[in-house]
C-alpha cells in the first residue's frame, strides 16, 4: 500500500495491523527512529520532519500546489 502525508499514517497504521502488507509512505507525519527504506520525505517538509529514519533525498515539496 503508498501513501502519502496523513493517508501514509494509515497506511503505516494499517501495515502494524496486517504485516504481511508492504507498506510505503512519502511525507508522512510520523515520530520514528528507526530507519526504513520504504518511509521517503522531502528535507524542507515540516509535515514529515520528525521521521528520522526516512530517506530525505528527494527535493521536491510534495504539500505545495502551483496553478497553471
Amino acid at each position: 500500500m503508498v501513501g502519502h502525508s496523513m493517508g501514509g499514517s494509515v497506511v503505516l497504521e494499517i501495515g502494524a495491523d496486517r504485516p504481511t502488507i508492504r507498506t510505503v509512505t512519502y511525507g508522512a507525519p510520523v515520530f520514528s527512529f528507526s530507519s526504513s527504506d520504504d518511509r521517503h520525505r522531502d528535507f524542507f517538509d515540516p509535515f514529515s520532519v520528525f521521521d528520522f529514519g526516512a530517506d530525505s533525498r528527494h527535493l521536491t515539496f510534495p504539500h505545495s500546489y502551483r496553478g497553471g
